[in-house]
């Protein structure tokens, strides 16, 4: 019987460099070379990757070029391609600890229904913001209430940038799906994630199993604000699609429209606030005195809960924009 085998699937486009340092990661793993695979699929990239290509790794290295088609289509591509009995979502710019492959393998032996995410931080460099010191402080995964290598979360914790799936429950769940229809990733975590735990699937963080995440998205307020609000646009066609699963997603739940008939007084006032302080004005104003607090006294104690504020406006504002555009969610209790 042969050992297993893992099948690493990294999307990519247009990240050369970032790409390398990922599999210089994934060449220095605990495990034997011959027991996993890595998988590139070019999403229609313009530069050059022949150099990553052609450099030699102790694993087996497949590269596959598509056109341009979105991060899920390149993913299932992937998945379609592989040989092993464990599939690995890994993005272009997460590089690995030693012991991931192995902390994933282990935790796989030990159950069967089961999606496994990834330990996510924030790679760290001497070039960092003050915003993305403080934004990765806030944002990543947090501590484990026991000294257990496997915290089990909810379904909403899926990662399609790093998680591991048997196989055969990847498309028996029905593989990844474009639930957004621009081809990018929003939701479609999310959207396969539900569809698994609908099946009676588990998911589990293994804590040991460390990724460090070079995000270009958090390096600056504006940046970070754009694509949630982007993000919570295209919620809207989630949420059509499960109206069920609004109860689970509650940082919408004061950016909905007010109803007098159902919401709680409480809500209403929550969502009255929410409305005034996602103004633009109030958003311009809440952004210059960032900046200042950013120059004179950049002290996370003050900045955090500014950050907090400003991204939850442009949330509310995406949310309220794919509601214009996609209409109205179906209330559901």
């Amino acid at each position: 019987m042969r050992e297993q085998l893992v099948s690493v699937i990294i999307p990519t486009y247009n990240r050369r460099e970032s790409l390398g340092k990922v599999l210089d990661s994934l060449s220095e793993q605990t495990i034997p070379c011959d027991q996993y695979e890595v998988i590139v699929v070019d999403d229609g990239s313009s530069v050059d990757y022949s150099s990553i290509v052609m450099q030699r790794y102790p694993f087996m290295l497949t590269y596959y070029k598509q056109c341009n088609q979105g991060a899920t289509v390149a993913r299932n591509c992937g998945a379609s391609q592989a040989s092993g009995d464990i599939l690995l979502f890994l993005d272009d710019d997460i590089s690995v600890v030693p012991v991931f492959l192995d902390t994933l393998v282990q935790a796989h032996n030990c159950f069967d229904s089961v999606l496994l995410m990834g330990n996510l931080q924030c790679a760290v460099c001497s070039d960092m913001s003050v915003f993305q010191n403080v934004y990765s402080r806030e944002t990543e995964s947090p501590p484990c209430k026991d000294d257990k290598d496997l915290e089990e979360v909810q379904f909403t914790d899926c990662l399609t940038g790093m998680f591991s799936i048997k196989r055969d429950h990847f498309f028996t769940i029905g593989m990844l799906q474009d639930i957004a229809g621009d081809g990018r990733v929003a939701w479609g975590d999310v959207d396969f994630g539900y569809r698994a735990y609908k099946l009676g699937f588990k998911f589990y963080r293994c804590r040991k199993a460390v990724g460090f995440h070079d995000d270009f998205s958090i390096r600056d307020l504006s940046t970070c604000a754009k694509r949630w609000q982007r993000t919570s646009q295209s919620a809207v066609k989630l949420l059509h699609t499960y109206p069920e699963i609004q109860k689970h997603l509650p940082m919408f739940k004061d950016k909905c429209p007010i109803s007098l008939s159902s919401d709680p007084p409480m809500l209403i006032v929550r969502k009255i606030l929410r409305m005034i302080a996602s103004t633009r004005l109030v958003l311009y104003v809440l952004e210059q005195i960032i900046k200042l607090l950013e120059y004179l006294y950049p002290s996370p104690k003050f900045l955090a809960p500014l950050y907090r504020w400003v991204l939850g406006g442009y949330i509310y504002q995406g949310f309220r924009t794919g509601l214009h555009e996609y209409g109205l969610i179906k209330a559901y209790e």
